[in-house]
């Protein structure tokens, strides 16, 4: 019984000894999330926009891939919006500068694009 007393003390002592350090270090920030939930954002922006101006809502998969050209030519340089490599960041007020940015660039793009196609069909007809 002194030994399992001993033992459990000892376990006690280097617990409560641990630097406060430890207790108090990040979590992972969870950037995966974040950037779904500005792709959802984005998509409902970019749809409601669509319905406004009385163009289809699957114009945002057409400014997706607008986008996708647009970002492949982007250098991974950590230049906000396409050069973040978002496995780095570590600070949640870091992450929401980026998605903030980002979503601000992207919408643009995707509000663009049904502007552009409303205007090339008008014109067409």
């Amino acid at each position: 019984m002194k030994n399992g007393t001993f033992t459990l003390a000892c376990v006690a002592i280097l617990f409560l000894s641990a630097p406060s350090s430890l207790a108090q270090q990040r979590q992972p920030i969870d950037t995966i999330r974040a950037q779904n939930d500005m792709n959802e954002r984005i998509k409902q922006a970019t749809e409601k926009y669509a319905r406004e101006i009385g163009i289809s809502e699957n114009y945002f998969w057409y400014g997706q891939g607008e986008l996708h050209l647009k970002t492949c030519a982007h250098p991974n340089n950590g230049f906000i919006p396409f050069g973040i490599n978002y496995s780095r960041i570590t600070d949640q007020k870091e992450l929401d500068r980026v998605i903030w940015a980002r979503e601000n660039d992207e919408k643009i793009v995707h509000n663009f694009v049904p502007s552009e196609c409303k205007k090339v069909l008008t014109d067409a007809r």
